[in-house]
């Protein structure tokens, strides 16, 4: 049987080995077979991603207990955003009070006598 190409990449997001969710595919493909009645309609391949998406799921928090790990699935990046923020609008803040603060030069014309 082949498999798509993002199982791998299931497997790793969701901290299974990728044998696991190999087979969690082909219990997927059993249940979109029997609940569609087809194969390879997309209807069938509709409901086999969400098959395995629940089956992912449930098994991910059955192999990764949340009162355990509960930062395992947690993306730093989201974590650290509000501090980017800030950071940008302190940049901001600053660029703009240092335009504030500069002496402004007026063009003054001097006239010489002549």
């Amino acid at each position: 049987m082949k498999s798509p190409k993002i199982l791998p990449w299931l497997a790793k997001t969701s901290g299974l080995p990728l044998a696991r969710v190999e087979e969690l595919w082909a219990d997927a493909l059993r249940h979109a077979t029997l609940k569609t009645g087809w194969v390879n309609t997309s209807d069938y391949w509709k409901v086999a991603n969400e098959k395995l998406r629940e089956l992912i799921e449930a098994e991910a928090l059955a192999y990764h207990p949340p009162e355990v790990t509960p930062w395992v699935l947690f993306n730093m990046r989201l974590g650290a955003m509000p501090i980017m923020a800030a950071n940008q609008v302190a940049l901001i803040w600053s660029a703009a009070v240092g335009r504030l603060a500069k002496p402004r030069r007026h063009l003054t014309t001097t006239r010489h006598a002549a």
